[in-house]
């Protein structure tokens, strides 16, 4: 089998087990796009406010770079709360940083036993679907309030699409 192929299943249990498998890596991966939303929303709030900037650090890659450091526990700590003005938001934000530490540290080991029958495996493609939703949805709320409060200084939405396109051309993908 060539390298990265993925076999067919041979029968119903091996299509659950991938699918478990790749909705586990999507529901992360959705999780990593929430971290990284909650990067650009941070630095954004630290270039507005300069008082808030790290002695020392003179760049935004500077405030990047040590951001994306930071667990996602942390960066949701590191959110200015007049950033938004909802406790929606930090209830959202919060249900998050538990699921993705689900994820990240207990999801396989405490559900060894699920994983073995169909209605175990079915439970956790319903779960990881949930996860994924649930990063999605907190995704969506913090790049409206990212987008709120880049207006205000400045960053318009057509300067957001035109840096997408420029990545998407120099990574020469189809999508």
């Amino acid at each position: 089998m060539p390298l990265g192929s993925i076999p067919e299943p041979e029968d119903e249990a091996d299509a659950q087990t991938r699918d478990v498998y790749a909705l586990f890596g999507l529901a992360y991966y959705m999780s990593q796009v929430l971290e990284h939303t909650l990067v650009n929303l941070i630095t954004l709030a630290q270039l507005t406010r300069p008082h808030t900037v790290p002695a020392g650090v003179t760049t935004q890659d500077e405030l990047w770079s040590r951001a994306f450091k930071l667990t996602l526990g942390n960066l949701v700590r590191q959110l200015p709360t007049d950033f938004y003005d909802t406790s929606v938001v930090a209830s959202k934000l919060s249900a998050a940083v538990d699921t993705r530490n689900d994820l990240a540290h207990r999801f396989f080991r405490e559900r060894a036993e699920s994983f073995l029958t169909a209605r175990g495996r079915a439970a956790m493609v319903v779960y990881l679907e949930d996860a994924r939703e649930q990063f999605s949805e907190a995704e969506t709320m913090l790049t409206t309030i990212y987008r709120f409060h880049g207006r205000k200084v400045g960053i318009a939405e057509e300067a957001i699409q035109r840096e997408y396109e420029r990545v998407k051309h120099e990574a020469g993908t189809d999508i």
